[in-house]
C-alpha cells in the first residue's frame, strides 16, 4: 500500500492536459451496454517491467507512464497491445499559487476545453490521505491587459474546493476526466466514513451529469481483488490500467471486440514506374474531434508492394497517410486499392514529394457524390437512393423544423416497412456540412448530425447495430457553389448552404460484394 502512494507525480500535469479529455467513458458504455461482459484483460510487456509501472497519459502519437519515478513514453499503434518501445520524457509541472495550503500533490488531470482541474492531493501539510480537489481557470484578460505583441500570460486557476462527495477518510488518487465524468482509484469506503486502511485501490467513475456528486465502482475485468488505478481511455472499446494483479504494478490493456464495420479481402498497392515499392508505411489516422491524429490501422508494404487491408476500419472518413519523413514515397508513385474481386475501388496519383496525405472514404461507400478535392481518382463502390433527407440551420446538430415535420410524417408512413427490411439490410446514416468553417469542424459537425439520426431511430425501436454513421464533413455537396472553395463560399447563395447541411438515410448496399463484416 505505501509503494502505491508513493507514486506522486509531482504537480502533473499542463503540457500533455489535453489528452485527458477522452472522448468517450467506458464505464457508462459498459454499464448500460449488455456487452460488458465483453471485455477482457490482458498484461501489456511492452508498457510491463518488474519495476513499478503506471500508465497516466496519451495522446494522438504516445502513451506516458511513469516507472520508479521517471517519466516515459511510447509510441502508440492502432493495435494497443503493441506499443512501442519506452523513452524517457520530460513532463512540464502545474502548479498555481492559489493552490497553497495544501500538502504534497500526487496527480493533476486538465480538461483544457472546460477549463478544469481536478487535484489528487493531501488535504494539509502533514495529513495522511490524499483527497480530490477541483479547480477552475480563469482566463488571462480578467485577470492583467497585455501589451501589443507581448507573450501570452499563463492560465490561472482559483482556489481549490474538495470534492466531499466523492473524499473518503482514506485515499482518491489518479483522477482522469473524459468527456463524461471523471475516474479515480480510492481505497476508502465509499458513501461512508468507516475507514478501511487494508482495503485494495479499486476504480471509480462519477458522472459529469450528476456534477460528481456521486460515483460508481468499476466490475470486473476493470477492477480486481488487487490494487487497481490510473485509466486511461484509449476508445470506447479499449483502455489502460495499471494493476498489481499479477505482482508489481503492471500496465493492462481491458478491450472488447470492435463494434464496427471491419474490411476483409481488400489490397493496397504502391508502384513507381509499374514497379512494386516496398517498405512503405502506410497509416489511416482518425479526423474527428479529440481523436484527431490518432492511429486506427497502420502496416508496410511487402516486396511485392502490397498491403492486406482486413481489419482496416470502415464506418467514417479517415487520413491516410503514406511515408514518413525519412521514407516518403517517390513522387510519381500510385497507390491503388483493389476489392476482394481485384477490382480497382480507389486511385491516389503521388504528385508531390513528402508524406502523402489524403481523405479516405470508407471502403464499403460511395458513388454519385460530387467531390469537393481531387486527391481520389477513383470511381468509387455503388449506393442506394436516399430514403429521406433532413435538413440543417448553421452549425445545428438537430434538424430544422421543417426537416422533423417531414420526418415525423414519413416514418408514420414507412416504419413498417423499414423495420421488415432491417432484418436482413442495414442502414447507413450519412451527415454533411457546407463548406464554411474549418474542415475538421465540419467533420465533427456532420458526424453529430448523423448520431443525431441514429438515435432518433433508436429511439423508434431500431436496433442500434443496424444502424452505422458517416461523418462527411463538407466534401460533398449536393449543390455546387458558382466558385466552389472554402475561400469563397462568401460568394455562394445562402439556399446552396443549406441544401448541402444535410444527413441522408439509405440502405447499406453491397455487403455481400464488398465483404465487410462487423466484428
Amino acid at each position: 500500500m505505501k509503494r502505491i502512494l508513493s507514486l506522486h507525480l509531482k504537480y502533473l500535469l499542463l503540457a500533455l492536459s489535453v489528452f485527458f479529455s477522452q472522448a468517450i467513458s467506458i464505464a457508462q458504455t459498459a454499464d448500460k451496454d449488455s456487452t460488458f461482459t465483453s471485455f477482457t484483460s490482458q498484461r501489456i510487456s511492452l508498457l510491463s517491467t518488474q519495476a513499478e509501472d503506471v500508465v497516466f497519459g496519451i495522446d494522438s502519437n504516445y502513451i506516458y507512464l511513469q516507472r520508479d519515478g521517471e517519466h516515459l513514453r511510447a509510441f502508440r499503434n492502432s493495435n494497443a497491445s503493441l506499443p512501442g518501445e519506452t523513452e524517457t520524457v520530460a513532463i512540464m509541472a502545474v502548479y498555481d499559487e492559489a493552490w497553497e495550503g495544501i500538502g504534497r500533490i500526487q496527480h493533476v488531470s486538465i480538461d483544457s476545453d472546460r477549463g478544469l482541474a481536478v487535484i489528487s492531493a493531501r488535504p494539509y501539510p502533514g495529513a495522511n490521505d490524499y483527497d480530490l480537489f477541483i479547480s477552475s481557470s480563469v482566463e488571462p484578460s480578467r485577470l492583467q491587459s497585455k501589451s501589443s505583441g507581448s507573450e501570452s500570460a499563463p492560465r490561472k486557476w482559483s482556489r481549490l474546493f474538495p470534492l466531499s462527495s466523492l473524499n473518503t477518510d482514506d485515499n482518491e488518487v489518479f483522477p482522469q476526466f473524459v468527456e463524461g465524468g471523471l475516474y479515480y482509484a480510492s481505497n476508502g469506503s465509499f458513501g461512508t466514513s468507516k475507514s478501511s486502511p487494508t482495503k485494495d485501490f479499486d476504480i471509480f467513475f462519477a458522472s459529469r451529469d450528476l456534477q460528481w456528486q456521486s460515483a460508481v465502482q468499476l466490475s470486473s475485468p476493470f477492477n480486481s481483488s488487487f490494487d487497481d488505478l490510473s485509466v486511461v481511455v484509449i476508445n470506447e472499446d479499449e483502455m489502460y490500467v495499471s494493476s498489481n494483479r499479477q505482482g508489481n504494478l503492471d500496465v493492462f490493456l481491458i478491450n472488447r471486440p470492435k463494434l464496427e464495420p471491419l474490411a476483409s479481402g481488400f489490397k493496397l498497392t504502391i508502384t513507381y514506374d509499374n514497379m512494386p515499392v516496398d517498405g512503405i508505411l502506410v497509416r489511416w489516422v482518425d479526423l474527428s474531434g479529440i481523436h484527431y491524429g490518432a492511429p486506427v490501422f497502420e502496416s508496410s508494404t511487402d516486396m511485392n508492394g502490397e498491403i492486406f487491408l482486413d481489419g482496416l476500419p470502415s464506418s467514417k472518413t479517415l487520413s491516410l497517410r503514406v511515408g514518413t519523413p525519412t521514407a516518403p514515397p517517390k513522387k510519381g508513385s500510385v497507390i491503388r486499392i483493389y476489392n476482394p474481386d481485384g477490382v480497382l475501388v480507389r486511385e491516389y496519383s503521388i504528385n508531390r514529394a513528402g508524406i502523402f496525405t489524403a481523405d479516405f472514404l470508407p471502403l464499403d461507400e460511395i458513388r454519385g457524390l460530387q467531390f469537393l478535392h481531387g486527391d481520389d481518382l477513383s470511381a468509387l463502390p455503388s449506393r442506394s437512393p436516399a430514403l429521406i433527407s433532413l435538413h440543417f440551420d448553421v452549425d445545428s446538430i438537430i434538424p430544422n423544423k421543417e426537416s422533423r415535420e417531414l420526418l415525423a410524417v414519413w416514418w408514420t408512413s414507412n416504419s413498417r416497412s423499414i423495420l421488415n427490411a432491417l432484418i436482413s439490410t442495414p442502414l447507413v446514416i450519412e451527415g454533411h456540412a457546407d463548406m464554411t468553417g474549418a474542415s475538421s469542424k465540419n467533420d465533427v459537425l456532420s458526424e453529430l448530425r448523423a448520431v443525431w439520426f441514429k438515435e432518433w431511430l433508436v429511439a423508434k425501436g431500431v436496433s442500434s447495430a443496424m444502424l452505422s454513421t458517416r461523418g462527411m464533413g463538407a466534401r460533398f455537396p449536393m449543390i455546387l457553389c458558382p466558385v466552389n472553395s472554402p475561400e469563397n463560399s462568401t460568394d455562394c447563395p445562402p439556399e446552396v448552404h443549406a441544401a448541402n447541411r444535410r444527413v441522408e438515410l439509405r440502405w447499406k448496399v453491397g455487403l455481400k460484394r464488398w465483404k465487410v463484416r462487423m466484428n
